[in-house]
Formats: C-alpha cells, sequence, structure tokens
C-alpha cells in the first residue's frame, strides 16, 4: 500500500525491522490514537509474522506487519468529544457510504463562535471534504476565515493540481490565502520536500505537514540504507532533517531513531534536505513553457511581494525540471536567491554545470544555502578548481567533506598539501596509501604515526586543479553516491572547460 499521509484507509504491509515500516506504524497508530475512536476500530485485522497482535502498548522492532485501517483526517487533540459526536449522529443518515458532505449544510443554528469553532474542529474527523464547500463555509463565516480555513484544510480531498500555463504564477500568488495559517502546507510540495519549516504542532495543519515530512525522511532514509548508500547527514544519524529545534532547544542527534514520535506541542524548526534527484531520463522544461513561466514571474514582481513570487514557484516546482541555464535566468529575476535556487536546486537534469550557479550568487545567499542544504550536497562534485577544507574527524560532515577532496586528489594525481592538526602543532602529514579508497577505510578519530595514530583529531587538505588530468567517471561516481545525482556518462571538454554528457 502506498502511504498517503492525508488519508490513511487501505490495506498496509510493513516489515518493522526497517526504519520505514516502523514509522508507518507508528503513523498508523498515533492518528487512530487521535482520532478519539477505539484504536481497534481504527486498525482492524492487525497480524505480526501472521498471528493475531496488538499495537497499543507497544510497536515491535522487527517482524512483518500485515493491517488494515480507516484513520479519520487529523483533528487537533482539544477538539470536543461532545460536538464530534453530535455531528456524527446529525449526519449518519445523509453519509452512509458517501463521504463528501453537500455544499448547502445545516450548520447555521450554530450561532455564537465558541459552536462555529467547535463545529468546524467537528467537521475535520472523519470526513473529505471538497475544496468549495471549505471555501463556501469559511466564506459564511468570516469572522473565523483563517481559522476555519486552517482547521479544514487538511481534511480538504483531492487537492486541486496545479497547471503549468503561462498565468499559474500570477494565480497562485494572488490565492494563497490566508498565509500565515497555511503558510506551512502551503510551503510543503509533496515532489519537492527540500526547504526550511516552522511548524506549530498544536495546530492540524502544522501537524499534517510535520507527518509528511517525517514519512518522507523515513522512506529516504530506508531507500539509501538498503541501496548500501553513505551516511550524508548532518550529524550520522541518516536523518534529512538539519538545523532543528522544538521551540529553541536544540535536537540531539540520537532523536531520530526506530521508537522517535512527533510530538504534539511546541514549534518544530527545521531544513529538509531531500537527497531524491530526477532521473536520468529527466527532460528540463520545453524552451517555449520555460519563456512563459517567464513572463508570468516579469508580470507580478511589481505587485508581489519576492517571498511571494518565490513561494508560487515553489508551489509549482515538483512539475517541472530545470538546466542550469534556466535556473540562472530565474535567478537573475528575483530578490530571494538563496529561496529561489533551495527550490530547483534537487531539480536540476544537468548539475554538472553548477559550478557556473553557484559562482552567480550572492555571498549572502551562498551563506545561507550552505547553512540549510549542507556543504556535502553542496560540495563541488565538478568544480574544476583548487579546493582546500580543514575539518575535524568527530564532525560527521567536516570528514565527508576530507574524504571527498582527498578522493577527487588521489584520482587524479594530483599534489596535496595535507597537514595534521591537533591543540599545540600543525605538521605536515603523508598519509598511508588507499587511505582514501572508500569512505569505510577513511579515519574515523584521527590521524598521526604508530606512536599515536590518532595524534591529529583534524587535517587540512588542498590541492591545486589540473585540467589535462580531470577524472569525469569518478567525479560522476562522487556525485551519485553522496550527492544522489543520477546522470549518464560524462565527458571533460579540457578545451571549453567544463564537463559534457557523453
Amino acid at each position: 500500500h502506498c502511504l498517503a499521509p492525508l488519508d490513511f484507509t487501505g490495506r498496509f504491509e510493513a516489515d518493522l525491522g526497517t526504519v520505514y515500516g516502523r514509522a508507518v506504524a507508528r503513523l498508523l497508530v498515533d492518528r487512530g490514537q487521535r482520532s478519539g475512536l477505539p484504536l481497534g476500530e481504527v486498525l482492524q485485522d492487525v497480524r505480526i509474522d501472521n498471528k493475531p497482535a496488538d499495537l497499543s502498548t507497544a510497536i515491535p522492532s522487527k517482524g512483518f506487519l500485515q493491517c488494515s485501517a480507516r484513520v479519520p483526517p487529523l483533528v487537533a487533540a482539544e477538539d470536543p468529544a461532545g460536538a464530534v459526536e453530535q455531528f456524527r449522529h446529525m449526519w449518519a443518515a445523509t453519509l452512509k457510504s458517501v463521504r463528501e458532505l453537500p455544499v448547502q449544510s445545516s450548520y447555521d443554528c450554530l450561532v455564537d463562535e465558541r459552536d462555529q469553532r467547535a463545529l468546524a474542529r467537528a467537521l475535520s474527523v472523519g470526513f473529505t471534504f471538497s475544496r468549495s464547500f471549505v471555501q463556501r463555509f469559511s466564506d459564511e463565516h468570516e469572522d473565523l476565515q483563517e481559522e476555519v480555513f486552517g482547521l479544514l484544510f487538511p481534511s480538504i480531498g483531492a487537492k486541486p493540481e496545479l497547471r503549468l500555463t503561462g498565468h499559474t504564477v500570477v494565480a497562485a500568488a494572488r490565492h494563497l490565502l490566508f498565509r500565515k495559517t497555511l503558510q506551512p502546507v502551503l510551503f510543503y510540495v509533496s515532489g519537492n520536500p527540500t526547504g526550511s519549516f516552522s511548524l506549530k504542532l498544536d495546530t492540524p495543519v502544522g501537524y499534517n505537514v510535520a507527518v509528511c515530512v517525517s514519512t518522507t525522511n523515513a522512506w529516504e532514509e530506508e531507500r539509501r540504507r538498503v541501496a548500501g548508500l553513505p551516511d550524508v547527514s548532518q550529524h550520522g544519524s541518516g536523518s534529512h532533517f538539519r538545523n532543528d529545534t522544538l521551540d529553541t532547544v536544540q535536537y540531539p542527534t540520537w532523536v531520530y531513531t526506530n521508537e522517535w514520535i512527533i510530538p504534539s506541542t511546541g514549534t518544530w524548526h527545521f531544513d529538509y534536505v531531500s537527497t531524491t534527484r530526477p532521473p536520468e531520463n529527466a527532460k528540463p522544461l520545453p524552451s517555449a513553457q520555460f519563456e512563459r513561466l517567464m513572463v508570468a514571474v516579469a508580470s507580478v514582481r511589481e505587485s508581489l511581494l519576492p517571498t511571494m513570487v518565490a513561494q508560487s514557484l515553489r508551489l509549482i516546482s515538483s512539475r517541472m525540471y530545470l538546466t542550469c541555464e534556466q535556473l540562472l535566468t530565474v535567478l537573475k529575476s528575483t530578490e530571494l536567491q538563496d529561496e529561489v535556487f533551495l527550490t530547483f536546486f534537487p531539480r536540476l537534469t544537468d548539475p554538472y554545470n553548477l559550478p557556473q550557479v553557484w559562482a552567480s550568487l550572492e555571498s549572502a545567499a551562498q551563506e545561507s544555502l550552505l547553512k540549510r542544504l549542507g556543504p556535502v550536497p553542496l560540495f563541488g562534485f565538478f568544480s574544476v578548481t583548487d579546493q582546500a577544507v580543514e575539518g575535524s574527524f568527530a564532525v560527521h560532515e567536516e570528514r565527508l567533506l576530507l574524504f571527498l577532496v582527498s578522493s577527487i586528489a588521489t584520482a587524479e594525481g594530483l599534489e596535496c598539501d595535507i597537514q595534521g592538526i591537533n591543540d599545540k602543532e600543525r605538521v605536515d602529514y603523508v598519509p598511508p596509501a588507499g587511505w582514501d579508497k572508500t569512505l569505510a577505510a577513511f579515519p574515523k578519530d584521527g590521524v598521526g604515526d604508530g606512536d599515536d595514530p590518532t595524534k591529529f583529531s583534524r587535517l587540512s587538505i588542498a590541492f591545486k586543479a589540473d585540467t589535462a588530468t580531470v577524472k569525469a567517471a569518478h567525479r560522476r561516481t562522487l556525485a551519485t553516491t553522496f550527492g544522489g545525482w543520477q546522470i549518464g556518462d560524462l565527458e571533460w571538454d579540457q578545451e571549453q572547460g567544463k564537463f559534457q554528457s557523453a
């Protein structure tokens, strides 16, 4: 069963010995417990290794889970049970097997604000609504419009798909209703989840987006594990979350384990960095459509805030791939270079041309992106320039950078200036042969000599590039393994000084 974070109804099978399988099980149990219904009514025919099982007390760390689920859309934890039950009785005869509420409904009897809020919350339990109903309901309660729309938005069925036409960006930007309430769900694009998030977990919208991103993280983490790819996370935890805090408290690096569940209160701030990249045969946006897109962007620049233009581009980003040349054109049309680069970086079909794009960015944008995306995804796999890096073996990302620089230098026969560093000294270091052949063989605790093999906990590596010795195949392998890029064979054109598809 393909897990859809906003509709959990269906038949599920999951390997509880994997991160993703346990994430699915936790989400099902969490949604079931928050629905207000007995868990046995929500999760039925639960079996582990073909034996009846109960998930209400604990989720086993191994075994093959099978179950059927009918989990209502999420509702805020403080929803009054009385209003929910009142609404269920009111509509029981009408709904039966039809889960679409009519636009005309008998909620006029609820007159004061508290009743209207209670009904809005009750409506979001167990039912799916059309966009027109939600719009109508919120319009008729103008004084509570933002709150009501925010409560019902996670339960809208069949979200309207954005089509890439000449006026898409204009329409998207001008219809970002209630941007404060809906900011998280409007910013989250399932086909392009990389971005920065600030989610209020005690609201339906914030919690739903947290569920979506967490499920994506579990899936991507499991996919890399099965493929035998290295851990490119910020702290070596395998997680795709970066710079994450709950309220103002920095999350510990061990938090995203099999047992972790999403908190129900607080504001969760984080950057999410997906390792999903375009497939090898991905086609960039055709020139005619790209020109229409740029005309649309130009038409709204004077009337809309730069943030709204950037957000509108994000809404349609999952429906297109771009070349680096096209991204350069988009960047020239915006004041928010970091936001636009963040949006389209995972959608590029020719990452070997990224050095030109990176060089065009202002220093402030580069600094912002290095923090949000991280130095490993932004590493210059295809940058044929002098490189230098200094880092600690104890810091996961820094160790990865040391390995990447050393690996390129060794493969291309470049002379390296390598120095070992500790609190007292900085001395030239000659590494043993083959030390950077694989990441597994690369030192984890430090380097030194026979008397003290971990004498230097830090290392600096620098080399001067040589355009005559570039190994395109090796750089492509590193970009695929550590950067996630799916690209065909490459050739290095020494005369033009750039890579090109073979």
